[in-house]
């Protein structure tokens, strides 16, 4: 799916674009709730999911995605489970990020640079931008990279161990004491912020407080 930065539908700039490819349009060009369930009917239902072969959608924690009770009601009714991603680890989690999305990127600048090398002194616009996208994506989305998408982020096959415990360290609460001189900056700040206040103002919050 496209999402052009543009108030009307334009047909021809979905031209030459990866087959099964369709475009949404909003101003801002980037996604919107009601352009997230207007994917899912699309896509996702495409796959025809049952009772007996249900599909999981995993995708990241953005609002867009996760704050739908639309989206929410018509997974639950189309035998889609969703499973959203913890905050800041779709890096390390989300398959596509992992293993597709850098080489798309890639082939997306080389073939923008070949366009501008053919065409000097032109530059590309938006009618272009679905064509171009459409010859690197097809280079991108090798099955292989599919697999290893899921591979490397343990997702499948099921690995509770791809992550080595070093990359758990940031998370880690340090509990140990402040050092000396924090102590005293901190002392110093509060007193700062404490006489910094105007003198009518402290009146009126203890006034405030007593009553």
């Amino acid at each position: 799916m496209f999402i052009f930065p543009r108030n009307r539908e334009n047909p021809i700039l979905i031209d030459d674009a990866p087959p099964g490819s369709f475009a949404q349009y909003h101003p801002s060009g980037w996604m919107q709730t009601e352009i997230f369930v207007y994917w899912f009917q699309n896509s996702i239902l495409f796959s025809k999911p049952s009772t007996k072969k249900p599909v999981r959608l995993i995708f990241d924690g953005h609002a867009t995605h996760s704050k739908s009770l639309d989206l929410i009601n018509l997974a639950g009714d189309s035998n889609v489970t969703l499973l959203r991603l913890s905050p800041r680890c779709s890096h390390r989690m989300h398959s596509l990020d992992v293993t597709f999305m850098a080489p798309l990127s890639t082939y997306y600048q080389q073939e923008v640079r070949q366009c501008l090398a053919t065409h000097p002194g032109r530059a590309v616009t938006m009618q272009q931008v679905a064509k171009l996208h459409g010859v690197a994506f097809l280079k991108a989305a090798g099955m292989q990279t599919a697999v290893n998408g899921f591979k490397q982020t343990g997702i499948f096959t099921l690995n509770r161990n791809i992550f080595p415990d070093h990359m758990f360290v940031p998370s880690i609460t340090i509990d140990r004491p402040a050092p000396p001189e924090a102590s005293i900056i901190l002392e110093e700040n509060l007193f700062l912020e404490a006489n910094l206040v105007p003198e009518e103002v402290r009146t009126t919050e203890e006034n405030t407080e007593k009553a």
